[in-house]
């Protein structure tokens, strides 16, 4: 836009253009208002899309963190279970069932034999409760790791002889559970420490015993032709069974 203007009396006639500011000025304060609306707007947009994008990154990492926590505290119970497995196993295995023993009673002499085994051997920090429960046997202080555990007998089959191990850490848990077919010890001819065909007699008073373990010092007599398998004058102090 333009607006004439007049010099002296003569009609000629001179243009002179406005400033651009008063040219433009309202609509170039306007688009920048505009402009700055957009921008305020645009950064909004942006600053709540990365805000929930790294909220949503840390709650994975938080959840991953956990899962890794649960999964090695898992995999420390499941440890634990297999220490007292082995453990109580080592033991179980040395218990030997006499022949003579009634398979009513196989739970009950079992328990009773381990018992013993665990106390002449000194073991302190494993015990065979009245009820056939281990009680809690720490494997490592530090990481919390420690076990128990039940022995029964199967209700249906009693020469079946389970064994239930739990073993923690922390709060999580890890549970083992094996099966012993037991088997009365058959004493083979060459695991005694005194054999004969035929009675056997003592006159006076006999001593018998074994090098390292108690069934060692078994003694085995056949004497179909004699009433008395075995005849003792005295005393006896045997070590084993007859």
């Amino acid at each position: 836009m333009f607006s004439m203007v007049y010099w002296g009396i003569g009609l000629e006639v001179h243009t002179v253009p406005h400033t651009i500011d008063s040219i433009l000025g309202g609509d170039t304060m306007r688009s920048r208002a505009f402009r700055k609306g957009s921008a305020l707007i645009t950064c909004t947009i942006f600053l709540v899309v990365f805000t929930a994008l790294a909220v949503g990154m840390a709650t994975m990492s938080g959840a991953n963190l956990q899962m890794s926590n649960n999964q090695r505290e898992a995999n420390s119970a499941f440890a634990s279970a297999e220490s007292g497995l082995e453990v109580v196993r080592y033991w179980v295995d040395r218990v030997r069932m006499p022949s003579s023993t009634p398979v009513a009673d196989y739970l009950s002499t079992a328990i009773s034999r381990l018992q013993t085994e665990l106390a002449a051997n000194g073991i302190e920090n494993l015990h065979i409760n009245g009820d056939r429960s281990i009680p809690t046997v720490v494997v490592h202080a530090l990481a919390g790791q420690s076990f128990s555990g039940q022995i029964s007998v199967d209700s249906t089959d009693p020469t079946l002889l389970r064994l239930l191990i739990i073993g923690t850490s922390h709060s999580s848990a890890r549970t083992l559970r094996v099966s012993f077919h037991v088997k009365p010890y058959k004493f083979p001819i060459f695991n005694y420490g005194m054999a004969t065909k035929g009675a056997l007699q003592f006159p006076q008073n006999p001593t018998l015993t074994a090098m390292t373990e108690s069934w060692e010092a078994d003694v085995y007599v056949e004497s179909a032709n004699s009433i008395a398998a075995v005849t003792i004058g005295g005393n006896t102090d045997f070590a084993g069974d007859i």
